[in-house]
């Protein structure tokens, strides 16, 4: 290897290491919140298309964007696999958007350059847009919200008031619901979308309720 083959080798070196860092970033945030998609995932995806984009240059005459278009489509189907459907309920969807811009982080440096800023940036809103944007969403947006009431009634007749109590508000809808009978009580956690903050007051207020917690 000659001095310019040995400067090369260690600027992509160099950037596959600034990308394993930065989507280890944003790998680091899903797996503090439990996702399917954590560090490694985000890692030995960016590394995929840095070596992609980077080897795409090596053939001299090919065209180095039908790399990157390749890269879009791969990463669809990636991104794809972490999107689950429960009935009406969707999940996995900011998962799979973190794994899409991590792919644009990867390709950016590649690129190098000053486009090596733009991907440090990008790293960095995408890193207060899943943690900080989160936070203003439950303050604000709570109607959006799927929340998880545990309720334990005295009796079973009891779920029937609770659930007439849910769908008395109009925002308010149970997706899911699992009852478990433990003598003499009967314990009830479910899945609620939107609801007042008052919900839970009203659901403890019924008569047979004895502990209730939305959380």
């Amino acid at each position: 290897m000659n001095d310019a083959e040995v400067s090369q080798t260690a600027f992509m070196l160099t950037k596959l290491g600034v990308g394993a860092l930065l989507a280890g970033l944003i790998g680091f945030e899903r797996e503090l919140r439990e996702h399917p998609a954590g560090i490694r995932t985000h890692i030995l995806l960016i590394l995929g298309v840095i070596l992609f984009s980077e080897a795409s240059r090596g053939y001299g005459s090919g065209d180095p964007s039908r790399m990157a278009a390749q890269i879009v489509t791969g990463v669809g189907f990636l991104c794809a696999g972490t999107i689950l459907r429960n009935g009406t309920d969707v999940k996995g969807l900011t998962t799979a958007a973190s794994l899409w811009a991590t792919a644009g982080i990867g390709v950016a440096v590649s690129v190098g350059g000053a486009f090596m800023a733009v991907a440090i940036s990008a790293t960095i809103l995408a890193l207060i847009t899943l943690g900080g944007v989160v936070k203003f969403e439950k303050r604000y947006f709570k109607q959006a919200q799927t929340r998880t009431l545990r309720v334990t009634l005295t009796k079973a007749s009891v779920l029937v008031d609770v659930l007439q109590q849910i769908h008395l508000k109009p925002t308010a809808k149970v997706s899911a619901i699992l009852v478990e009978r433990k003598e003499p009580e009967t314990e009830a956690t479910m899945q609620v979308k939107g609801g007042s903050d008052d919900l839970l007051t009203q659901i403890l207020s019924l008569e047979g309720v004895r502990i209730a917690n939305l959380q």
